[in-house]
């Protein structure tokens, strides 16, 4: 008989997943369904509150379309691509020579980057916008993305009236 704690949903604690305990890698490379729940797993242990069952349903459809196009592509482990960002630095020098208003989108429980990395992008980015995500972790479900898009189509009417892109 299997250990009822194997079923049990990841833990969660002041308002952050425990990510070691919710996401492991399937041992089948090629078991789609194994791939799917993984990313739903790892989607939802990046929130910070339980989700709701549409919440769930959201995050299945979302990672079936990453799968297939990871499929599609030959690619695999879109979810991992922090790491693939990770080689490659840039002087924060270089950000200073961004002329055009720029948006920053940080959520303010974010359990992968602290707000202070908002903030200094925020400040290295001449005219920058922050836009702080409160009730958000380090993902971006769909209750906030009409934030996201209403900042971006505010900061790009900005960069048209001021021609500077």
């Amino acid at each position: 008989m299997a250990n009822p704690s194997d079923k049990l949903p990841p833990l969660h604690l002041e308002g952050q997943w425990l990510l070691g305990e919710a996401f492991s890698v399937p041992e089948d490379q090629d078991d789609h369904e194994a791939w799917i729940e993984a990313y739903v797993n790892l989607a939802l242990a990046l929130a910070t509150q339980p989700p709701t069952e549409a919440e769930r349903a959201e995050a299945r459809r979302e990672c079936e379309v990453t799968d297939h196009h990871e499929r599609e592509s030959g690619t695999v482990w879109t979810k991992f691509n922090h790491s693939g960002a990770s080689g490659l630095r840039r002087p924060r020098e270089l950000l200073k020579q961004v002329r055009c208003p720029a948006v920053v989108v940080h959520a303010a429980k974010d359990q992968v980057f602290p707000m202070e990395h908002g903030e200094a992008l925020r400040d290295d980015i001449e005219r920058a916008m922050l836009v702080v995500l409160k009730d958000c972790g380090h993902e971006l479900p769909h209750r906030v993305r009409s934030r996201v898009v209403d900042a971006i189509l505010t900061n790009a009417k900005k960069g048209a009236a001021s021609r500077c892109c």
